[in-house]
């Protein structure tokens, strides 16, 4: 785990990156967003897989 001082010089170099490279930083915050979003879908998705195999599980099973 990183420290309060850690945390204030990191913010202090992310600062001075937005300031020197601002199309990097919008790019690679637009990035970090699509992979939010692609993990929450995900996410989202193995929820409803999980409660449409317990809600069919009967059926299922006398398949199988």
């Amino acid at each position: 785990m990183t420290t309060i001082a850690e945390r204030e010089e990191l913010k202090k170099r992310l600062i001075e990156l937005v300031e020197s490279e601002p199309d990097f930083v919008n790019s690679l915050l637009n990035d970090v967003m699509k992979e939010i979003k692609r993990r929450k879908r995900d996410l989202e998705f193995d929820k409803l897989l999980e409660e449409n195999f317990k809600e069919y599980e009967a059926v299922f099973r006398a398949l199988a």
